[in-house]
């Protein structure tokens, strides 16, 4: 292609010829290329199979405030139970307005758990926003903190309090994968917010294939950066989660400064996650060394980044995917320097991508 712009009068034969390389990962392991799609599982059903497997094992951390695996389930099973009594059941869209904080992941789980489908209501977006996503996604039932309660008091809305003391067994709730799990509001080409409904059966294929290109495990301590309403919060939020990581909630005031960023992920020692690309400029790797998996997207990022945030003992990813197919499809490793726009991969797990 480049050739092609170069010299577009030129004659087709005398392009240098396209090489596709092995999928990302190790060559020898080509992941997710063979395997057969996990069929019947939730999303959700990963996350409580890690709470029983590792019950006392730290779900979310957040500064001084941590949440186990078994109290995250416990909680989210006790709201989910009263979000049943309230009506809510497969596939309905429920309303998630919440802080940064541990009442945010037992939020969108326990709508999960209650066979419904979460929709980000972020506190920080203008009113007009939230109120137009109300109306278009049919919400009648929103999950809500303290914060999220004063913004929708009034509204002719059901909200429900989340209860971080409360504990109880997961309601069961026979649920086909092709249901929702939740809906993500974009921009929208008009400007209006477009909501995007994506089945668990997708989220699971997609941290299927985020576990192939990573060793995510019980020692992974993964830094979840993306805001709620965008969904590259599944990729370092609730994908961690269904491996049985430690979550690192950086909160918004972290969020919003480099130089607090920096001393978030140094002091919580956060080995894998997200950063944006407008961030990895403003960040030093250095001043990071327990960070070995670093993931951008949603941009292009400068070609120098890829030097700046690889090397002995780290690697370096750009990924790219519209919210429609599910966070992520494609994505590479790249390091070393660069003089041309970097590549977005090739397509991960199942995926297919065509030019």
């Amino acid at each position: 292609m480049a050739s092609a712009l170069r010299g577009p009068e030129g004659r087709r034969g005398a392009w240098p010829p396209l090489v596709i390389g092995p999928p990302i990962g190790s060559a020898a392991q080509a992941p997710g290329r063979a395997q057969e799609r996990t069929r019947g599982v939730l999303l959700s059903d990963r996350v409580v199979a890690q709470a029983r497997r590792r019950p006392d094992a730290v779900a979310i951390c957040q500064w001084q405030d941590s949440m186990r695996y078994g109290d995250l389930v416990g909680a989210a099973g006790a709201l989910a139970t009263r979000l049943r009594h309230r009506g809510v059941g497969a596939e309905h869209r429920v309303g998630v307005s919440c802080r940064r904080s541990l009442e945010l992941p037992v939020a969108a789980l326990g709508v999960l758990l209650a066979g419904g489908a979460y929709v980000p209501l972020d506190p920080s977006h203008p009113r007009r926003r939230l109120q137009t996503i109300v109306a278009d996604a049919g919400i009648t039932t929103v999950v809500v903190d303290d914060v999220g309660r004063q913004l929708f008091e009034g509204a002719n809305l059901d909200l429900v309090g989340v209860d971080l003391t409360e504990s109880s067994t997961p309601p069961a709730l026979p649920l086909p994968d092709e249901a929702a799990a939740y809906v993500m509001y974009t921009s929208g080409s008009a400007g209006r917010p477009k909501g995007v409904a994506v089945a668990h059966r997708a989220v699971v294929a997609f941290a299927d294939a985020v576990a192939e290109c990573f060793p995510l495990d019980d020692t992974t301590r993964a830094g979840s950066f993306a805001a709620f309403g965008f969904d590259v919060s599944l990729l370092d939020l609730f994908v961690p989660l269904t491996c049985g990581a430690s979550v690192q909630l950086i909160p918004d005031i972290d969020r919003a400064d480099p130089r607090r960023l920096e001393r978030f992920l140094a002091a919580h020692h956060v080995t894998w996650g997200f950063i944006p690309p407008a961030l990895l400029p403003l960040l030093d790797p250095q001043r990071l060394p327990d960070l070995r998996d670093v993931i951008t997207a949603g941009e292009p990022p400068g070609p120098e980044q890829a030097g700046r945030w690889s090397g002995p003992g780290r690697r370096f990813h750009n990924w790219y995917g519209p919210t429609e197919t599910t966070v992520c499809v494609v994505g590479t490793e790249l390091s070393g320097t660069w003089d041309r726009p970097l590549p977005i991969g090739l397509p991960l797990g199942r995926s297919t991508a065509y030019v």
